[in-house]
């Protein structure tokens, strides 16, 4: 539908013809499955992890727009029999809106967690870190 879009899959595939060209749904359809079937498996993966989650979060404003944005990374250990491998996975990309504060700030690193369900209400498989130097001063 949207005509920039179009005109960059025509260009990748000159023989497309609009007929071949996925709706404005169906491109969202697809997008939004692929990321309920990235966060099941990560779900597993973090589920089978023998010990804690270590959390890294950052958070910028881009200078043009002022928007903040907030990203969130997983690191854990998979052991599989005698097999020690390291995982890391982005699990959080995403606008703030509100203020830049600890209160609101809060709920959107549990809104992630939760979501990646590295906490539940029952338990919490977090190992997060905290530059103190850097964050205090």
């Amino acid at each position: 539908d949207e005509t920039s879009f179009r005109n960059c899959l025509v260009i990748m595939r000159s023989k497309t013809t609009a007929k071949e060209l996925p709706t404005r749904a169906a491109v969202r359809t697809c997008i939004s499955n692929e990321f309920m079937r990235f966060f099941e498996r990560l779900r597993v993966d973090v589920g089978k992890a023998p010990g804690s989650v270590s959390v890294l979060w950052d958070m910028w404003t881009m200078p043009q727009t002022s928007y903040g944005f907030f990203g969130m990374l997983a690191q854990w250990i998979e052991v599989k029999g005698s097999t020690w491998t390291f995982c890391v996975e982005v699990i959080a990309m995403h606008k703030v809106v509100g203020r830049h504060d600890a209160l609101n700030l809060s709920k959107y690193i549990l809104k992630f967690l939760d979501r990646a369900q590295i906490t539940t209400k029952n338990e919490s498989k977090v190992h997060a870190s905290i530059d103190y130097e850097y964050t205090c001063n």
